[in-house]
């Protein structure tokens, strides 16, 4: 019985790395981070409600916000802005929902005086900006 889950496969191998390495994939996995951070939120605060720890609501979103844009920021970072390829997946997913998102994320960083991040998030919001207008103007 035990043998059968053995049974790797090299494809299954390669579609793994193929799914983590792909802008696409990383920016949709930071764009869905973001925005699920509220829900995340409300979760974090009812389970410490419930526990006998007792926190403050305000240490609680301030330390759900940390695991929230810390992470999204694990997926984001990854991308290389002067890869063509990482471009093209900015330019394919620029919308409404991934400027705000990156907004927020540099709202954040500018807030715990993260400036390296924010120059970096800033140059994608400008991307995204770009393939905007010219998405409206084709």
């Amino acid at each position: 019985i035990f043998k059968s889950f053995n049974n790797k496969k090299k494809e299954d191998d390669e579609f793994y790395f193929i799914m983590n390495d792909n802008p696409i994939i990383w920016l949709k996995m930071f764009k869905k981070i973001i925005l699920n951070s509220l829900n995340f939120n409300k979760k974090v605060t009812n389970y410490f409600s419930d526990s006998p720890f007792k926190m403050k609501k305000d240490e609680l979103a301030q330390a759900s916000d940390f695991v929230i844009y810390h992470r999204g920021w694990f997926y984001i970072s990854k991308l290389k802005l002067d890869d063509e390829a990482d471009i093209d997946a900015i330019k394919l997913l620029a919308d409404k929902d991934l400027k705000h998102t990156i907004e927020l994320t540099i709202q954040f960083f500018e807030d715990n005086e993260d400036y390296e991040r924010c120059a970096f998030l800033k140059k994608i919001d400008d991307k995204i900006v770009t393939s905007m207008a010219e998405n409206l103007a084709s």
